[in-house]
């Protein structure tokens, strides 16, 4: 078998000056974006003082210096906005952002480059540019899949106030319970009539929860009426929600309304009530508790003797490990006791 030399070394040869030029191109282009990077510094080091000056009212600004890179004017309004919580300064950035990158985000939310497209998403949502709202809503409503891009965009417009999204968002149950509070957290108190409203005309339960929970991570007590009403629905994860929302208050104004729950056929609502007697300091249902002590699960009788030591003593949990009927429920009564007594050692 002849082996012709000659071609292996010409096809070695051009192998190596293809590896030469694709890591001299890859090196050009590193000097390019290094050099892109400093004269980006530069020009940020030389607006810093004078953008600064303008936000404290010491000097002008003149807003076309900033369109001319707009990812300039973005680091400096985004440094800033992280760097204080003057509210004043904050909205004067938020309307010089506006002025100078309306424009560049415009053209960016139709880059066909998705990480682009993600990245204006987010900075519109820091920069509250509720005059790209309009845009937004059009771009939302083409979008027939709920992909990454569309749920970010449901965020963002939440943060703006844009109320006329959550038809969309909640038309029926494709997502996630996450998702769905991580949209109405993000609306602004400014649109809590516009939400109620919505909550009132639904039948919705993942926005029925999600409204819930909202109240509660917003601790929003003069919200209560609406969280005990929730308490006589049809629907399970709708109770269990304002029962978890009541526990994240520590108030409700009816605590009778909580008397059901101990003979409710769910064994989390069960667990639940007993949570929300112990953190509410509610001393009414004894006789409740005592009765759940005896619970066919697990977790409700661990509920119950907590709240029986928290609530009403460890008298009432020692005279349960002599009396109760059930043996599963003296266990647990005993097994609280004897925690009680090693923290009380440890003290």
């Amino acid at each position: 078998m002849n082996v012709d030399f000659s071609i292996i070394g010409w096809t070695i040869s051009i192998l190596a000056a293809l590896q030469v030029i694709l890591l001299a191109i890859l090196i050009w282009r590193k000097v390019l974006r290094n050099r892109k990077e400093r004269k980006e510094q530069q020009r940020y080091a030389e607006l810093l003082p004078e953008f600064v000056s303008y936000l404290y009212g010491e000097s002008a600004l003149d807003v076309a210096k900033l369109k001319t890179d707009y990812r300039v004017a973005q680091r400096l309004a985004s440094d800033i906005m992280s760097s204080t919580r003057d509210e004043a300064i904050q909205e004067k950035v938020r309307s010089t952002a506006f002025a100078a990158l309306q424009k560049p985000y415009e053209r960016a939310l139709e880059d066909p480059s998705w990480p682009v497209r993600m990245n204006v998403l987010y900075y519109v949502q820091s920069f509250q540019m509720k005059g790209l709202a309009p845009l937004l809503q059009t771009k939302f409503q083409k979008m027939p899949l709920w992909n990454e891009e569309k749920k970010q965009m449901a965020r963002t417009l939440a943060s703006l106030g844009d109320t006329s999204i959550l038809p969309a968002v909640y038309s029926g149950s494709q997502h996630s319970q996450k998702f769905y509070r991580d949209v109405l957290l993000r609306f602004p108190a400014e649109a809590d009539l516009q939400l109620l409203a919505f909550y009132e005309e639904t039948d919705n339960p993942s926005y029925q929860c999600a409204y819930l929970q909202r109240i509660g991570d917003r601790e929003a007590q003069e919200q209560i009426a609406q969280v005990e009403s929730a308490l006589a629905s049809d629907l399970t994860e709708v109770r269990i929600q304002a029962l978890k929302t009541i526990g994240n208050l520590y108030y409700m104004q009816a605590p009778e309304l909580l008397r059901p729950f101990f003979f409710s056929t769910h064994w989390q609502e069960r667990m639940l009530v007993a949570q929300t007697v112990r953190k509410l300091d509610i001393h009414e249902f004894s006789e409740e508790l005592g009765r759940i002590l005896g619970d066919s699960e697990w977790w409700v009788r661990y509920a119950a003797a907590e709240t029986i030591l928290e609530v009403e003593g460890a008298e009432k949990l020692a005279y349960y490990v002599k009396n109760h009927p059930d043996s599963f429920a003296r266990d647990m009564a005993s097994q609280w006791l004897s925690t009680e007594s090693r923290s009380n050692a440890y003290a």
